[in-house]
């Protein structure tokens, strides 16, 4: 499971419709190039017409309308055609569209290259674009082991009002063992109703053997967001109880949704009469 938060939307929907409504801006700015057809394109997406949308967008986008760029590469990026995708956010990204720098940059991290990631999440971030400083934290605590400059970037990122980087920072605090900074960090993001950090505050009041506020977290996760890995970790609390009804319940539960180590759990414990049963007791999942 990654815990870094990415701020990852695969920004297509949002981007897409986001750009549809950002025409009108565009005609207040007097260009009127590809605009028509940009429009047409729009029009064709908000009906599900794809094909139509798409070659509406190619003619703009020949045109050199920036939004009908984008637009086209977040389509070529949800049919996985990573080449034209790439084509049509650059061209995009060419004329400072962010969120294209963006998502380029999530595609060359994705294919391993973290030098070009870099330069266009750098290039998305000093466009403003507050999620980019988020990819650029994460690149810097993983690839180059660099606390400092990732703790900079989610820094800047929370002070915007991301909470992903204020969980972020906690996340970078845990694994400095910075576990008071990390708590609080995670404690003002839950406040605000960011799920990851509350997860994680979870998880932090079980490393610190807070069982009864670990189970706060995770049962407000389950009961407010139906989020499946917490039922898993009740599941597992309840077990370490002796509480076999309650751990059933919680794992049936996350199992339900698909979550294979709660279907193996469940498993276990329908055996748990057999000679293994002992040595099941010592392997429940930390």
């Amino acid at each position: 499971m990654n815990n870094w938060g990415s701020g990852l939307l695969k920004i297509l929907i949002v981007g897409l419709f986001v750009s549809c409504i950002n025409v009108v801006a565009m005609e207040q700015k007097g260009s009127d190039d590809g605009k028509n057809d940009y429009t047409l394109g729009c029009t064709y997406l908000k009906r599900n017409e794809l094909s139509a949308a798409k070659y509406a967008f190619i003619i703009a986008s020949e045109k050199g309308h920036q939004l009908a760029q984008r637009s086209l590469g977040l389509l070529y990026l949800d049919e996985d055609n990573l080449d034209l995708a790439k084509k049509y956010l650059e061209l995009a990204s060419q004329q400072n569209d962010t969120i294209a720098s963006y998502n380029l940059g999530d595609i060359y991290e994705l294919e391993g290259d973290i030098s070009k990631a870099r330069k266009y999440f750098i290039k998305s971030a000093l466009g403003g674009y507050i999620d980019a400083h988020n990819r650029l934290g994460i690149i810097f605590a993983e690839n180059d082991k660099d606390a400092i400059k990732a703790e900079q970037y989610f820094q800047y990122a929370a002070d915007m009002g991301s909470l992903n980087g204020v969980s972020n920072l906690g996340f970078l605090y845990e694994r400095l063992n910075d576990l008071k900074n990390a708590q609080e960090h995670y404690q003002f993001a839950a406040d605000k109703g960011y799920v990851p950090a509350q997860y994680r505050l979870g998880k932090l009041y079980l490393q610190l053997g807070n069982i009864i506020e670990a189970e706060k977290c995770f049962l407000w996760l389950v009961y407010k967001h139906r989020h499946v890995v917490s039922m898993f970790e009740l599941g597992n609390i309840c077990y370490k109880q002796s509480n076999v009804v309650q751990a059933r319940m919680f794992y049936s539960m996350a199992a339900m949704k698909g979550h294979i180590g709660a279907q193996e759990q469940l498993t276990k414990i329908e055996n748990a009469s057999s000679p293994d049963a002992e040595l099941f007791a010592n392997t429940v999942i930390n």
